[in-house]
């Protein structure tokens, strides 16, 4: 559901059985906000698996190691 926020009404609507996901993600009208809701929850899981990590910024093998643990858990949608 799409809503707007100051008027609190619903702009767009989409119901659909979680096997039919990847369409729904597909469909340039709903990919927009498929992948807003999908960033936003994946940065927080992501976050907060970090958030007690001790990782310096300045060395290149744990950020290289990161950012291939992140790869690891992407998900394509097809």
């Amino acid at each position: 559901i799409v809503v707007e926020e100051k008027t609190g009404e619903t702009k767009i609507e989409k119901k659909f059985y979680k096997t039919d996901f990847g369409e729904v993600w597909q469909d340039d009208q709903y990919k927009p906000y498929v992948n807003a809701v999908f960033c936003a929850a994946y940065a927080d899981i992501v976050g907060d698996s970090f958030k007690s990590a001790d990782i310096s910024a300045d060395s290149y093998e744990e950020m290289r190691q990161i950012s291939m643990d992140l790869g690891d858990d992407f998900v394509d949608p097809e």
